[in-house]
């Protein structure tokens, strides 16, 4: 069976045209687009609201992930061992062990042996570490939807 190349050429545009629709329509309602949108906007300046109260060059996606997961843990009076705390940065050990080391250095976070099992090192928030995440989220609530 074939088909005219006019009617061939007719049905190839038809379905760039359709296919271009379908990847502009993402499913959402204007009014839910704008709300993602601003949704976005909010992540925007809460992620430059961190990088401004960072201390240095201390800031990266992977020490906020750090110092919120130490923050939640210090609110649970919990600590947690650094290969645990490498592991929920998402990054490789040994660039995590350097943002540990940098953290530090800032005071923002502290290393001591585990009483139970001396080969582990437990990393707590440093009385400065939990200010600047307080401090933080005065300035800036975050909102969720």
């Amino acid at each position: 069976m074939s088909i005219e190349p006019n009617l061939s050429v007719a049905l190839s545009d038809a379905l760039a045209e359709l296919r271009e629709l379908i990847a502009r329509n993402d499913t959402f309602a204007p009014e839910d687009r704008a709300s993602v949108v601003t949704q976005a906007k909010r992540e925007v300046a809460n992620r430059t609201a961190c990088r401004l109260n960072f201390p240095g060059n201390s800031y990266s996606e992977a020490t906020w992930q750090m110092l919120l997961e130490l923050y939640i843990a210090d609110h649970e009076q919990k600590a947690i061992a650094v290969t645990s705390l490498c592991f929920a940065s998402g990054e490789p050990q040994t660039t995590a062990l350097r943002w540990i080391n940098l953290l530090e250095e800032h005071g923002l976070i502290m290393r001591k042996l585990d009483r139970v099992d001396g080969r582990r090192k437990l990393v707590r928030l440093t009385h400065e570490g939990r200010r600047l995440i307080k401090e933080h989220f005065r300035k800036r609530p975050y909102q969720l939807v």
